[in-house]
């Protein structure tokens, strides 16, 4: 699809969301930050060039999920646009079907706001594509002269769809049940009083497969999700600690501006100010650790402190983390319990909540009842939850899947492989290194955990091995001990 010529935009004008003051009147009148959310910013949805009777407007649909994201997030006030259309009237203008720069800087001063966010879909296509599972038979193994003729009837096959559709028409699709939708959409934030552009971001989402509304609804789902974590950046929640007592914080912030449990904050230093020469500059603080929401009332919320490498004080700083934190962990399983041991890389998609879930990929080294060593791969998909916690460690108990496969030649010489799976109960002790490194010690017991039948790896109907004098059997049940390295970093998992 051809980039629109005509700007269609949302408009959402934006009051004032943040108030500094000087003093907090508390008992310990503690020192304000200036950056603190105390209250909603303003939301204000004007109308756009679109038509009222057509139901399937992606333009109608991008404004009502950006209105319906603002709602959920609990960070904005959204006004309806029934409510604009009175507010206008007393103004005596007239509800514009194309909002550019000018008019909504005009339209910001009117109701009395800072911002103005301009909305525009820069882009909107469906079309048919072919199928993967077409392009799939290109790969196999019919040689030269198979993928020729393949080739040809292909093209001849392309060339009747072709002319089928010419005979119903130029817009027939040649894939109806493989449709390809993307949606780009850009948000630019604009300064109500001097037109500046402050901040913008661009939105694009695309999905392939299904009919038109299946993958229609399925970018959209995408685009609601991408969309979620620009807003929640475009406006981050500020807070404060009101009170620190071992490993909980009391934050100035609650469900009145869409705090929820399980949101997490970065805890830092207050900033400070240093004077260079004629100028005085704002130092950041330094961080301090992670919090996470764990209780919430309408103007505050307790939350967890899950990591902190440094002491946290009444007065320091609270801003939202719009992502997820996940970590990277090397596990060394040692031979000290059993005869088994491991070598994994493990990804845990949610470290610092209190429940954690991941997956583990690695090598293995098994024995056998033949006395011999066999090299193997570790796969494992885990969850758990943290049953003792403290700033510098933690607790927590954790239930695996696990499947070893351990390789090995018969007596034919023929490579053969077995599976083992087993069901892992354990316990995970995490201590603090430093701000992005934790020393991880594990001890468990797994169940199960004994081979089956060894089955021929080249041979494509999985044809038993051969021995000659029994089935070497592999159990890795009971005991083990694991030791390794635990490294932070930021994941893309987003939820709404």
């Amino acid at each position: 699809m051809k980039r629109r010529s005509l700007m269609v935009s949302v408009v959402v004008t934006l009051a004032m969301g943040s108030l500094g003051v000087s003093r907090l009147q508390a008992q310990d009148s503690l020192q304000v930050l200036e950056e603190l959310t105390l209250e909603k910013k303003r939301v204000l949805i004007l109308p756009t060039d679109i038509d009222e009777e057509d139901t399937h407007s992606i333009d109608k649909e991008v404004t009502a999920t950006i209105a319906s994201l603002a709602v959920r997030l609990g960070r904005f006030e959204v006004i309806d646009r029934n409510n604009l259309r009175s507010i206008l009237a007393e103004q005596d203008l007239v509800l514009l079907g194309l909002v550019d720069d000018s008019s909504a800087v005009a339209m910001g001063k009117i109701a009395a706001a800072r911002e103005a966010l301009l909305v525009e879909v820069l882009g909107f296509s469906q079309k048919g594509v072919r199928p993967e599972s077409d392009r799939d038979e290109d790969d196999d193994d019919s040689g030269v002269v198979g993928t020729i003729v393949k080739d040809l009837v292909r093209g001849i096959v392309e060339i009747a769809t072709i002319k089928a559709r010419e005979k119903k028409g130029k817009d027939e699709e040649l894939y109806p049940g493989n449709i390809q939708t993307a949606l780009t959409v850009e948000v630019r934030s604009l300064d109500v009083e001097t037109g500046e552009a402050l901040y913008s971001f661009v939105v694009g989402a695309s999905h392939t497969g299904g009919s038109k509304g299946k993958s229609r609804a399925e970018t959209m789902k995408q685009f609601r999700r991408l969309a979620t974590k620009e807003l929640k950046a475009y406006y981050l929640l500020h807070s404060q600690v009101l009170d620190s007592q071992g490993d909980e914080v009391l934050l100035l912030l609650g469900s009145d501006v869409g705090i929820r449990r399980n949101m997490v904050f970065t805890i830092s230093e207050p900033d400070r100010m240093e004077t260079f020469g004629d100028k005085e500059i704002a130092i950041p603080g330094r961080m301090a650790g992670y919090a996470v929401v764990s209780d919430v009332s309408r103007d505050s919320n307790r939350s967890v402190v899950t990591r902190a490498w440094r002491p946290i004080r009444n007065g320091y700083k609270a801003e939202e983390y719009p992502g997820h934190v996940g970590s990277i962990r090397v596990a060394f399983c040692p031979p000290v319990l059993s005869s088994y041991y491991s070598l994994g890389l493990q990804l845990n998609a949610s470290a610092i909540h209190s429940g954690s879930w991941g997956v583990e990929v690695g090598a293995c080294n098994l024995p056998d009842s033949f006395g011999d060593r066999n090299a193997g791969m570790k796969l494992a998909a885990f969850g758990g939850k943290r049953i003792f916690n403290a700033p510098t460690y933690s607790i927590e108990g954790d239930i695996t899947a696990s499947l070893d496969i351990a390789f090995k030649s018969d007596d034919e010489d023929e490579r053969v492989s077995t599976a083992i799976p087993a069901l892992i109960l354990s316990g995970r002790l995490e201590l603090l290194l430093s701000a992005k490194t934790d020393l991880v010690l594990t001890a468990g017991y797994r169940f199960g955990g004994r081979s089956g039948s060894w089955n021929r790896l080249e041979d494509e109907d999985s044809q038993p091995s051969v021995w000659y004098q029994g089935t070497p059997r592999i159990d890795i049940s009971g005991l083990f001990l694991t030791v390794g390295l635990q490294f932070y970093t930021p994941v893309l998992i987003l939820g709404v």
